[in-house]
């Protein structure tokens, strides 16, 4: 059950970490188009890492999750009280933070996905959960309070929202009349949620991401194991089958997309058992669900819609306190630089390649400097 909130809040309660100057939730981008004739190698990308504000002058931590096209990062942190608060930033004034408000009478928010102006007219979204009676997807718009989204036929949660696109589609999970958790697709902030097909008959999904070209990817039981997965549009409002994404090998105990290029490329991770050992793998598939690349030891977060095809995400997964936050080219995963000495990690990249992260138990940014 929130497995991508919980991982998060378990990360930042664990120590301190230092981002570095130098080295979504993804965010599409407008749409497709060609890669640069010759792109910059990412180990000679200069970054710069300003200053960001956390979200009160007493707060002991915060996270950036999500950055959308323009250069919002989302995400979370706590209010100086120990209370939690969804927060928006943008990189052109980092040093000002945007709490965004929960619902009214209550105090919990947090933030997980974020996009621009919409093209359906809307003014940017950020989505996210805040708490109600239980903890609810929900989504804000400029400095309002929380609204919750729609839940249908389903129950009154608790469920929570994790990505949007420029089309104002929004995915997440939401519980259903069992109990299970289950990907969820809301076509508007309006929309009541749809429930995304499952692998099997075993009703356990997320979904983590959306593109602009609707392509979803989260993960779904198969086999009584967790399996990255990918929902295509079928063209007529619906999706087709979940389409699972292969495992690494046989020791392979469960895998999970968290993020989609324009061409259907994913990226996310996979869990292997060897010699007793748990052990994580960096998972890039192709568009057909194949095995591209694979990293021992990484988490591959999010991945760069239309240009450049940089993976963010952190080396050293399962250390304990040595993650790295790490940017590699997606065609060679040699190709690729830290962004920040350990403890770090990196959750979301657009794309002109502006990171999102944490560092030092707080929000980190990197932005390329241009040459």
């Amino acid at each position: 059950m929130k497995r991508f909130r919980l991982f998060l809040i378990g990360l930042v309660a664990v120590g301190a970490m230092t981002m570095a100057g130098c080295g979504g939730s993804s965010s599409s981008g407008p749409g497709p188009g060609p890669d640069p004739e010759v792109p910059p190698p990412v180990a000679e990308i200069e970054f710069e890492t300003p200053d960001v504000a956390p979200p009160h002058a007493d707060s002991t931590f915060s996270a950036g999750v999500a950055i959308s096209a323009e250069g919002f990062a989302v995400g979370y942190g706590d209010d100086g009280t120990g209370v939690t608060k969804g927060v928006r930033w943008d990189v052109t004034d980092p040093a000002t933070a945007v709490v965004l408000l929960p619902v009214e009478g209550n105090q919990y928010s947090a933030a997980y996905g974020v996009a621009d102006e919409l093209s359906v007219g809307e003014t940017g979204i950020v989505v996210g959960e805040a708490a109600d009676a239980n903890t609810r997807a929900a989504y804000w718009q400029g400095n309002g309070e929380a609204v919750l989204l729609l839940h249908g036929d389903l129950p009154a949660g608790p469920s929570a929202a994790y990505s949007i696109n420029s089309g104002g589609e929004i995915v997440g999970e939401a519980s259903d009349l069992d109990g299970n958790t289950v990907a969820v697709y809301w076509e508007s902030f309006s929309a009541t949620p749809l429930v995304l097909a499952h692998l099997s008959d075993a009703a356990v999904s997320s979904a983590y991401f959306i593109g602009d070209n609707g392509v979803i990817v989260g993960e779904s039981v198969m086999d009584d194991r967790l399996r990255a997965v990918k929902w295509e549009p079928n063209g007529n409002g619906g999706f087709l089958p979940p389409e699972p994404m292969d495992v690494l090998d046989n020791n392979q105990t469960a895998s999970v997309a968290f993020g989609v290029d324009f061409e259907g490329r994913v990226v996310g991770e996979a869990e292997l058992l060897e010699n007793g050992n748990r052990v994580v793998y960096g998972m890039l598939w192709d568009t057909d669900g194949v095995v591209l690349q694979s990293l021992a030891g990484a988490s591959f977060q999010s991945i760069n819609t239309t240009v450049n095809n940089r993976i963010v995400g952190y080396t050293q997964a399962l250390s304990g306190g040595q993650e790295t936050a790490t940017i590699w080219n997606r065609a060679d995963l040699n190709d690729n630089q830290a962004l920040a000495p350990a403890f770090s990690m990196a959750f979301g990249i657009n794309d002109d390649s502006q990171v999102v992260g944490i560092a030092d138990n707080q929000v980190a940014i990197a932005v390329p400097v241009e040459p």
